[in-house]
């Protein structure tokens, strides 16, 4: 998006919002909060660049655990 942005010659082609549903909540079931905070976790590592143990795991075990505690949020 911020790419786009600075790239884009006429300001109404810049893109103010992104729509994102609630990936896996239909058919997959998955409780709406424990989309939410995936979302959010992958929102702040990625568009944030917040500092993340995942971006560069020291191992395969970390991101296991990981996975683990984010299907388990309730």
């Amino acid at each position: 998006m911020k790419k786009h942005n600075e790239t884009v010659q006429n300001v109404e082609d810049k893109i103010t919002s992104v729509l994102c549903p609630g990936l896996g909540t239909a058919i997959g079931r998955m409780p709406a909060k424990r989309c939410a905070f995936q979302m959010r976790q992958a929102y702040e590592i990625h568009a944030l660049n917040k500092q993340s143990p995942l971006t560069n795991p020291k191992d395969l075990g970390s991101v296991w655990e990981h996975h683990d505690a984010m299907s388990q949020y309730s």
